[in-house]
């Protein structure tokens, strides 16, 4: 069950889409619901129960996620979280983004709790011509797209400032672009918390993916569409042109980020 793609996990996959669809759609996401992916089967209570993660597709008329409202709507048409059609639920195991009526307890054993954090990610491939069927969750080519995909962004993720921590990805959509000679890529991620820096600093994730990537040109045999690259919808260009930017400092094994003013420093290479 802890193999995305297996037959265990697809089959578990869509039965729990199956049941939470209707909840989803009945709440106040209403018609912005456009599905979700299963994206981790962990065991908990020592391998006696299951937690997982899912994650919606957001657009950009997609109004803010209101995750407490959410969150009430959730418990009310699971019974105080307790019945999920056939399954029985930990009355303090739901997480939505991170929110939950019991976040102000010490400890939890939630994979969308205290510990583990979700984020967006989103690039455009180049080389990758878009066809009908890759807009198919389930279709051959997407689940084979989504397996070599998460292989490479493991990698690089490993590599990246989260480091070894645990990761998981799950492809949520691909799109075509440039009339379908190109395709855009939209994953969600979930990493686990660092607690010195309990927030996800998306901004040094971005920038060290960035070198990873030659300047967001390569991903393994991809080219990529450079500057197509958005983290949790941050994506360098939609700063402001006097504001800090930061220079990737690359020494060893690892990289350093140093700040820096376009107006004033000077960088030698």
């Amino acid at each position: 069950m802890g193999e995305p793609g297996s037959q265990k996990f697809n089959a578990t996959e869509r039965v729990l889409e199956h049941l939470l669809s209707p909840l989803l759609e009945n709440s106040s996401l209403g018609s912005d619901y456009s599905g979700c992916r299963l994206t981790m089967l962990r065991p908990v209570q020592n391998g006696t129960a299951t937690e997982f993660l899912c994650g919606h597709w957001k657009t950009p008329a997609t109004p803010s996620l209101d995750r407490k409202k959410i969150y009430w709507e959730l418990s009310n048409q699971t019974q105080g979280i307790t019945r999920l059609g056939a399954y029985t639920l930990d009355n303090k195991s739901l997480y939505l983004d991170g929110y939950s009526y019991q976040m102000n307890l010490s400890s939890s054993t939630s994979a969308g709790g205290p510990n583990f954090e979700p984020f967006t990610l989103k690039f455009t491939i180049t080389n990758m011509r878009y066809t009908a069927d890759m807009g198919e969750r389930g279709s051959s080519i997407f689940i084979s797209t989504e397996r070599v995909l998460q292989r490479l962004l493991s990698s690089l993720f490993e590599k990246s400032s989260l480091g070894s921590q645990d990761f998981a990805s799950k492809l949520t959509l691909l799109r075509p672009m440039k009339e379908g000679r190109a395709t855009l890529v939209h994953f969600t991620c979930i990493h686990r918390r660092d607690p010195s820096s309990p927030v996800l600093d998306r901004e040094k994730i971005y920038w060290g993916l960035s070198y990873l990537t030659w300047s967001i040109t390569r991903l393994g045999p991809y080219t990529l569409e450079k500057d197509s690259l958005y983290l949790n919808d941050y994506n360098h260009l939609a700063m402001a042109p006097t504001k800090m930017r930061e220079c990737l400092y690359w020494k060893g094994n690892s990289y350093f980020i140093l700040p820096f003013n376009f107006k004033t420093d000077w960088i030698s290479w």
